[in-house]
């Protein structure tokens, strides 16, 4: 323990000199466009004294790391980082990367997409920017990433776009120190990371901003406004989430959470109206007030007039006003439940049918009422009996059929298209991958999830022929529940040169990359790869780069031989 602390000691010291002999180094003028270089990086610039990296020369960078220092000097001029252009980075092999931020910085879209940083010796594989605040970072700049290590921004002020890190994957933790006025649409949809820290400050969450994220609980922080829809559908291990303690929030989508059981949604003891997120629309979900509040209180209020089920205090029982017959019919239920309980019925029979029924009676509560107990006391019972109970079962059956009947069996039968990519509903509420609509992609990604008709699936299976012969098809990334891939999907596929495998993958059949004769890349980001069917990597090129975890690396190397 002691050697890995002052290992990482050694690191950091060696990283900070690296950086500042970078900021002493000369940069060297290109007389054509007055283009800065240094190495293997090309800036441009958009002011005087300030630099934006606009070009990476993979192959000029031969000991694979990256580094970026906060200044440089070119003779007599001083340069600050500004910036980093979109694309620049994009499918590069690093080792790990560290980037000094003293001044703000913007990271553009799609800037280190699909990157992999995988370290060769023992040293972590890191992701950080540090020092100073990033500004801004662009649509998809991080979506696809496979790090090893951690990924640290020391300090975030500004907004995150659109799928920034959507499906990248994190060895270690994700940590994003600061402030964040802005989470875009599916920022972190489909990411794969050990822990996620984020600071309490966010103002607006976009839609399915952590789809399928596997996070336990969240917190919505002190300075929420805003919150779209989907926001955390998916995430199946989410087991609470912290309301926002303040009156700020103005808008929130009717099915931004997730209306599943399970759930707890806290309500800090300061919040006093909870309306603005629009609960009176879940069922499912369970509310924790503070232990103090009384049933005055306008949070308690309204969680009785929604019949929402709270507690008071972490451990308090569960009280569900959905069900408020259980205080008035105290004197009817004891009559209708009490004939199935061998004390009383004797006393119901014996009165009316005194000559004959005393077989009937013993029939009658011994079958219909064990069976179907909700039509026995609406028809019979008493007029007191048959008011009370009525309600009770009436509400039950009330949210079955608006979730599983004619949807699904309608669904089912059909092929739905998504974003121009076919699924086909399975029996089990799953989807698989049936096609396209066009056969000009250059870039396909199966998502994790997809929602069909207000539902949310999983994408689970990707069937035979799916993408056979999509001739334009350049990359293509395949979702995190994708658990088995059909015979020749990806075959034929001549100008693919990278795909990356989900980490739920288990099986792959047979020709499934049959003749991708231009693939460069390989990437498993699971460890769950079982078999993989013959001559499914027939015709790909030998000095192909197969990535994949550091403990499947020999087991995947079998499997990829007897293919």
């Amino acid at each position: 323990m002691l050697w890995k602390r002052q290992k990482n000691r050694i690191k950091k010291i060696c990283s900070m000199l690296l950086v500042l002999s970078l900021c002493l180094c000369p940069v060297t003028r290109a007389s054509a466009d007055g283009e800065l270089k240094l190495g293997a990086v090309t800036f441009r610039q958009p002011q005087k004294g300030q630099l934006v990296v606009s070009g990476y020369d993979a192959f000029a960078n031969t000991e694979g790391n990256l580094r970026l220092a906060h200044a440089y000097q070119a003779g007599d001029v001083s340069y600050q980082l500004r910036g980093i252009d979109s694309e620049v980075f994009r499918d590069a092999d690093l080792t790990d990367i560290y980037v000094e931020t003293k001044h703000n910085i913007i990271i553009g879209s799609r800037a280190f997409q699909n990157i992999v940083v995988q370290a060769v010796s023992p040293a972590e594989a890191d992701v950080i920017f540090a020092g100073g605040a990033v500004t801004a970072i662009g649509k998809s700049a991080f979506e696809g990433a496979w790090i090893d290590g951690n990924f640290i921004i020391d300090e975030i002020n500004g907004t995150i776009g659109e799928g920034a890190f959507r499906n990248i994957t994190v060895g270690g933790n994700l940590k994003l120190y600061g402030s964040i006025d802005t989470i875009g649409n599916y920022a972190f949809a489909g990411m794969s990371v050990k822990y996620i820290y984020m600071p309490k400050t966010v103002a607006h969450i976009g839609d399915g901003a952590f789809q399928g994220v596997n996070i336990p609980a969240w917190n919505l922080g002190d300075t929420l406004e805003t919150m779209g829809s989907g926001v955390f559908d998916g995430c199946e291990k989410l087991t609470e989430i912290t309301l926002s303690a303040s009156s700020r929030v103005t808008s929130v989508a009717k099915d931004a959470f997730p209306d599943k059981e399970g759930l707890t949604i806290i309500v800090p003891k300061e919040l006093a109206d909870i309306s603005v997120y629009r609960f009176e629309n879940y069922k499912n979900l369970v509310f924790q007030v503070d232990e103090t509040l009384t049933e005055e209180n306008s949070v308690i209020q309204y969680l009785r007039e929604n019949r929402l089920a709270y507690k008071k205090g972490k451990n308090g029982e569960i009280i569900r006003p959905g069900e408020p017959v259980d205080e008035n019919p105290t004197t009817p239920p004891t009559e209708s439940p009490d004939p199935g309980e061998n004390d009383e019925p004797t006393n119901t029979p014996d009165v009316s049918p005194s000559a004959n029924p005393t077989e009937v009676p013993t029939e009658v509560p011994t079958e219909v009422p064990t069976e179907v107990p909700v039509e026995v006391p609406t028809t019979a019972p008493t007029a007191a009996s048959s008011e009370k109970p009525v309600m009770t079962p009436s509400m039950e059956p009330t949210r079955e059929p608006a979730v599983t009947p004619a949807t699904t069996s309608k669904s089912v039968k059909r092929t739905v298209t998504i974003k121009q990519i076919k699924y086909k509903v399975r029996k089990d509420n799953k989807v698989t991958v049936v096609g396209t609509e066009k056969k000009n992609w250059k870039k396909i990604t199966i998502p994790n999830t997809v929602t069909i008709r207000g539902r949310l699936y999983k994408v689970v299976n990707i069937e035979k022929r799916a993408f056979y012969k999509q001739k334009k098809l350049v990359r293509a990334v395949v979702g995190d529940y994708v658990e088995t891939i059909g015979e020749k999907a990806f075959a034929g596929c001549v100008n693919l040169t990278s795909i990356q495998f989900g980490a739920g993958l288990k099986s792959m059949n047979k020709k499934v990359l049959y003749q991708d004769r231009k693939l460069k890349k390989i990437l498993f980001k699971g460890t769950k790869l079982k078999a993989i069917g013959k001559k499914t990597f027939f015709g790909v090129p030998k000095k192909v780069d197969i990535r994949a975890k550091k403990e499947k690396i020999k087991e995947y190397a079998k499997l990829i031989r007897k293919s």
